[in-house]
């Protein structure tokens, strides 16, 4: 790493498929927000390696959903009506979205780093 700090273990066992995984995921920005009753699995919520589990009440939902290939610029993006007569759910969503954005900008960087890091020791 930067500080001279030997790699994560993760890294050093990886054969490259897993980080290959990463950068090709890296390319479409998925951000859904929903607006429903919902139950939050505790034992996934403290698992670090994993998303968080959420079930929704599928009879009572509002979803706005966007994807963003940020290889080809293609946006696709799906709305509950209510985002469209609700700005502050529509903002809800745009806040996401923003969210989302700085982390893949911080992801990017993090990456970056790593493989100079792993270019530089080979």
């Amino acid at each position: 790493m930067p500080d001279g700090s030997p790699l994560p273990q993760e890294v050093q066992q990886n054969s490259g498929g897993e980080l290959l995984k990463i950068v090709q995921n890296l390319v479409t920005l998925r951000v859904t927000t929903v607006i429903a009753a919902a139950r939050v699995d505790p034992a996934s919520a403290t698992n670090l390696g994993a998303a968080t589990a959420v079930t929704v009440d599928a009879n009572d939902q509002v979803v706005a959903s966007t994807a963003i290939n940020m290889a080809l610029g293609d946006v696709t993006q799906i709305f509950h009506p209510d985002f469209e007569a609700k700005p502050d759910l529509a903002k809800l969503h745009q806040d996401a979205i923003a969210t989302a954005r700085a982390i893949r900008s911080e992801t990017i960087t993090i990456l970056t780093t790593l493989a100079k890091d792993i270019a530089a020791r080979l």
